[in-house]
């Protein structure tokens, strides 16, 4: 991570300083959904992808964080972020996850949001994520996985001064996109 950034020996240290009870089990890398599920115990949280997403017309940075099977349109969140068709949004080259975020491809997680500072990425959470009791996501690093719950999320989000929006998802029938 770059200077003054969480990793993950930093971010757990965190989460136990804030009294957050989280659990993290350490596994191979796992940098896709399909990878992460198998090392997942089959409990019914919620599981978590992760998109980090560039205008490169506009600067505009966001890291949007979905439950798995919630489909996302890009053209969907261009339109809630106010761009014009023209300003685009596709996946943000790994330097600037490095960046902005302190973490590599495929380490992608709501925690990393963190280590936006000056906080130039908007965050954008999946209203089913949110509607979730607990979830499993990376810390900071795809060879673990954390357990948290939403309360204890929000906690560490509120300690980091982190601003989000609920995504607009469209649940249509018949629309999904991914």
């Amino acid at each position: 991570a770059t200077h003054g950034m969480l990793d993950k020996q930093a971010l757990l240290a965190e989460l136990r300083a804030l009294g957050i009870e989280a659990r993290t089990i350490e596994h191979p890398p796992a940098k896709t959904v399909a990878e992460h599920a198998q090392y997942l115990p089959a409990d019914g949280l919620g599981r978590v992808k992760n998109l980090f997403l560039c205008s490169k017309r506009t600067n505009t940075l966001v890291l949007v964080s979905a439950l798995t099977d919630t489909s996302i349109s890009l053209k969907d969140v261009q339109k809630q972020l106010g761009l014009a068709s023209k300003d685009f949004l596709r996946f943000a080259a790994e330097e600037y996850l490095q960046k902005h975020l302190g973490v590599q491809e495929g380490s992608l997680t709501p925690f990393c949001i963190a280590n936006d500072d000056p906080q130039t990425v908007t965050l954008l959470v999946d209203p089913a994520l949110l509607a979730s009791n607990e979830v499993h996501i990376h810390p900071m690093q795809c060879d673990a996985t954390t357990t948290i719950t939403l309360t204890d999320l929000h906690k560490f989000w509120d300690h980091h001064h982190v601003k989000y929006s609920a995504l607009a998802v469209n649940n249509a029938e018949g629309n999904a996109k991914q």
